[in-house]
């Protein structure tokens, strides 16, 4: 299932500010932990959200729960991270693989990837997958875009 990916407003600035921001942390895709966590369509995420944080956000939003034993608060590791950079573009391209749970019982509308090694546990983008998508004793995945989770380009 493709879906559109959304920067957090903050999170953009803080990953690549960081310090020079305000902020006491930055993102390091390839080392940091980053997670993605499934969330209800009973409330929509709020582009600029602030702070973009995975447990402030969780208080506002509804994350999943599972009738099955597949899916845990807090969502999945993303593993095989990637960043690549391209010169004619000026693109930059970070991307993993697919995320699957299985064996779960849970409807869906919205993944939130965040930076788990964080303390305050930012919130990076969260993608729509369009409507809301579920399964019954089954197997649930998040189906990244052929272009990557996440992208910015330098202008």
């Amino acid at each position: 299932m493709a879906a559109t990916a959304h920067w957090f407003g903050r999170s953009l600035g803080s990953s690549l500010g960081g310090y020079a921001l305000g902020d006491s942390y930055r993102t390091d895709w390839l080392s940091d932990t980053i997670k993605v966590a499934l969330f209800t369509s009973a409330t929509p995420p709020d582009q600029d959200f602030s702070p973009p944080t995975y447990t402030d956000i969780a208080l506002v939003m509804t994350e999943v729960s599972d009738a099955g034993t597949g899916y845990t608060t807090g969502g999945e590791t993303l593993v095989n991270k990637t960043m690549a950079y391209t010169d004619v573009t000026h693109l930059t391209v970070m991307d993993a693989d697919n995320v699957t749970w299985l064996g779960v019982s849970l409807t869906c509308r919205y993944a939130l990837v965040y930076n788990d090694t964080d303390p305050g546990k930012m919130a990076l983008a969260y993608y729509d997958f369009g409507e809301d998508k579920g399964v019954i004793s089954g197997t649930f995945t998040v189906d990244w875009d052929a272009t990557g989770i996440l992208q910015t380009t330098a202008g």
